[in-house]
């Protein structure tokens, strides 16, 4: 968690998810506790899912590279 007591962001993830038919994913996701510029970024906004087995290009981040977005990504 960060940000001062008006603005609060959180994230976690979780590694090695591994599904019946042996896919390997990693989940993440960000969210805001508090956003006093703007309440309806309260909440999950991001949560990523990485697919292990597909050989990641750092400079690429979608769904040819492994990485399905749900949500708004920040900049």
């Amino acid at each position: 968690m960060s940000g001062d007591d008006d603005n609060k962001q959180y994230n976690a993830y979780t590694q090695k998810i591994v599904t019946e038919s042996g896919k390997e994913y990693k989940i993440s996701f960000d969210g805001w506790y508090k956003c006093k510029d703007n309440s309806d970024k309260e909440g999950v906004m991001l949560i990523k899912v990485i697919d292990t087995l597909v050989k990641v290009d750092p400079a690429k981040e979608d769904k040819d590279n492994g990485i399905y977005n749900i949500g708004i990504k920040e900049k």
